[in-house]
């Protein structure tokens, strides 16, 4: 163990200090999410509730090693070197913990796959793509916990952690392919009511697809290209964050906010293997000198 304050010490602090930040920001949001799904919702089936739930049970405890381990490199540590050279609860932290709710998020999406096309292929290819990149991830988790030296993980690790993210890239390239080949094919044919959601569905597909896949590519890069400092932090931390979010993002867009500017006042959504009405009563006109009068009905 070096006892020098290394010179470029700012590579190795400030991206755990700019990774629990983003960590913290995503998880709030996740929080919301959670949230919103819970009072809208409570007539969805038990497994889908067991899949928030279950995930962002999963997330308290990422954010909590998390912030453990950034208080242990930013605190404890201050002004000790050998506190920047070792791994803490790096390996449970991002690999094994990401890995794990990264293969709930895109399991859940293999089941919704099934539910609306009905076929098998996709989501066995999207299973076993999934299944790959966790079992890579938890491999990676506990080798770099083995190894105890951060210096070392690059090179002992790349082969896993490669295999975990590409995995991961292809099987959200796989999800968002073919949840937008339906979602074209299910505007076309709608009924007026269901295009607008159908629509937004279609935005946020390519939106969260393609920042799941920006993310997993630059936390590749980082990890492969600079082996001796921190950069891949926030990437890495970030991705269990963003998976939920979407996930979560993707049930919450069937919330209809009364009195907004969506010009359906109903809109059906299929959700799994039936179909569930959000009803939204029409704004009732004020009449001087009576009670004015609000509701909110969901029709599960």
């Amino acid at each position: 163990m070096s006892s020098a304050i290394p010179a470029d010490i700012s590579v190795l602090t400030g991206p755990v200090l700019f990774a629990d930040l983003v960590n913290w920001g995503l998880f709030g949001a996740l929080t919301v999410q959670v949230y919103l799904y819970y009072i809208s919702f409570p007539q969805d089936k038990p497994l889908i509730k067991a899949v928030v739930y279950t995930t962002y049970s999963i997330e308290v405890v990422q954010t909590a090693l998390a912030t453990r381990e950034a208080f242990r490199i930013l605190a404890i540590g201050w002004g000790n070197p050998d506190v920047l050279v070792t791994v803490g609860w790096l390996g449970i932290t991002i690999p094994c913990l990401v890995s794990v709710l990264t293969w709930i998020s895109q399991m859940f999406y293999a089941w919704r796959i099934w539910i609306l096309r009905r076929t098998l292929w996709l989501p066995i290819i999207i299973a076993m793509l999934s299944l790959t990149q966790m079992i890579c991830g938890l491999i990676s988790g506990i080798h770099i916990q083995l190894i105890g030296i951060l210096a070392e993980v690059e090179a002992r690790t790349s082969k896993t952690t490669t295999v975990r993210l590409v995995c991961a890239l292809v099987c959200d390239v796989v999800i968002a392919t073919s949840m937008l080949q339906f979602l074209y094919g299910t505007r076309n044919t709608a009924m007026q009511r269901t295009q607008n959601i159908v629509s937004r569905l279609i935005k946020l597909t390519f939106e969260t697809g393609l920042i799941l896949m920006l993310v997993a590519v630059i936390d590749l890069t980082f990890f492969l290209a600079f082996p001796q400092n921190n950069f891949f932090y926030a990437p890495s931390m970030s991705l269990s964050k963003l998976y939920s979010n979407a996930m979560l993002v993707m049930l919450n867009v069937r919330i209809e906010v009364v009195g907004g500017r969506s010009k359906n006042p109903r809109v059906d959504v299929e959700l799994s293997d039936a179909t569930i009405s959000t009803s939204l009563p029409m704004p009732t006109p004020y009449v001087p000198g009576s009670t004015p009068k609000a509701s909110l009905t969901f029709d599960g």
